[in-house]
């Protein structure tokens, strides 16, 4: 264990970030949680440590923290009271922090979107305004406590719109004939609030509500647009094309990295790998903007430490590479199969594995 008209568009779309610089960092939301309920976190000695602390050991700066709008039905953890604590400690540790909104009281993803209990019912520009309010109070409540905030994601994994509302034909399943066939939302249903296909103008108002709000509050934060799945091109820039048409903006393009999740089509994980390297380039390049692999992990079990430990490293390498990648952030590291997530990088002691050194590595 080592120690460790195009044109047009693009001019509508892109508050492109200038910085110049790359951060290796992790989502650790679950961690309060997890304290909570008595789940040990050591050093690869044994030693109970900080989580955020421990993190600092194989060079990670970056925390990214999400947030729902009302999780009151699942304990309240990750709600703006949680995330506030959160944020104070790995502010306190020397971590660049980064918010991730999920508009919605719990999960949301490329299958799910589920519109806030809250905002059920409202109009259109009565969901944009609560949107804009929401993103706003969470914002202003880290800003009141001293917190900085560097970057902030406007929705996750946002790949088929956010905001579900349930109507009419449920069994329908979108799959937009001009990319790749495996591209569905099971759950979404027809007609939804901000789905990409049906309602791509209140996906971009959604949107550019939340760009507007996180600038009102951090105005040097950089705004991040998530797409869930960093092996389609074409689905990515189809994405991005109806942001910039209905008037949206970003500063980053967000892409998430999981070879276990692409094992269905790409049975290996490279091709998963290189095929998210070229989505990171290409958007760099059509789009003007900088990007970012905002998730990745790999399969936590002791037999698959070592292709996960080289894997993670070469993605850290790659990426440093592209001229305008700003660096990679690992999605709940501190879990293992215990926990029932099997792409964490800890094992069930609550120690870091093999699999951590790929950031340590990744940066030589």
């Amino acid at each position: 264990m080592r120690t460790v008209s195009m044109g047009l568009l693009l001019a509508i779309a892109c508050g492109c970030a200038s910085q110049r610089d790359y951060t290796t960092g992790a989502d650790i939301s679950w961690i309060t949680q997890m304290e909570k309920e008595g789940k040990p976190m050591c050093d690869v000695s044994g030693n109970p440590r900080d989580c955020f602390e421990l993190l600092r050991d194989y060079g990670l700066s970056g925390i990214r923290l999400r947030v729902w709008v009302d999780p009151r039905e699942h304990g309240n953890w990750c709600n703006a009271d949680d995330l506030l604590v959160k944020a104070k400690r790995a502010q306190a540790a020397g971590h660049d922090i980064m918010i991730d909104f999920h508009y919605s009281d719990w999960w949301a993803d490329p299958g799910k979107q589920k519109m806030p209990a809250a905002w059920r019912g409202l109009n259109r520009d009565q969901v944009v305004a609560a949107l804009a309010k929401h993103t706003e109070d969470v914002l202003m409540k880290l800003k009141a406590d001293g917190v900085d905030v560097r970057w902030v994601q406007v929705g996750n994994e946002t790949s088929h719109g956010m905001l579900w509302t349930p109507k009419r034909n449920k069994e329908k399943k979108y799959n937009w004939i001009k990319h790749k066939p495996y591209i569905v939302a099971p759950e979404m249903e027809k007609d939804a609030f901000a789905d990409l296909y049906d309602h791509p103008d209140n996906y971009a108002a959604c949107f550019a509500a939340g760009y507007d709000a996180v600038k009102r509050v951090y105005p040097e934060a950089i705004v991040i647009v998530h797409h869930a799945d960093g092996c389609n091109i074409p689905f990515v820039d189809y994405n991005l094309e109806l942001l910039a048409r209905y008037g949206a903006k970003w500063d980053m393009v967000g892409i998430s990295l999981y070879p276990y999740h692409q094992r269905h089509r790409n049975k290996d994980g490279q091709k998963t790998i290189d095929e998210c390297i070229e989505t990171l380039r290409h958007i760099s390049e059509r789009w003007n903007c900088d990007t970012m692999v905002v998730e990745t992990g790999f399969e936590c079990v002791p037999e698959k430490y070592e292709e996960g430990r080289s894997r993670l490293a070469q993605v850290i390498r790659r990426t440093r590479e592209l001229p305008r990648c700003r660096g990679v952030f690992y999605w709940e590291p501190q879990c293992n199969a215990a926990d029932h997530y099997k792409l964490g990088a800890f094992d069930d002691k609550g120690r870091p594995t093999p699999i951590m050194d790929g950031f340590v590595e990744g940066m030589e």
